[in-house]
């Protein structure tokens, strides 16, 4: 019984590491490809004021 309950917490803990990984991977793609936008968003935002 312990042993399975180890298991499913392992494989929890992996599946919540995968999971992180890939939002982080596809929010860096994200931004790389916003990038440009963001800058001119920025700077727009800064003569603003």
């Amino acid at each position: 019984m312990t042993k399975q309950v180890s298991f499913s917490a392992t494989v929890s803990a992996l599946t919540m590491t995968v999971f992180a990984l890939t939002v982080a991977v596809g929010n860096f793609h994200d931004a790389r490809q916003n990038n440009a936008a963001s800058s001119a968003v920025i700077s727009i935002s800064a003569h603003a004021d």
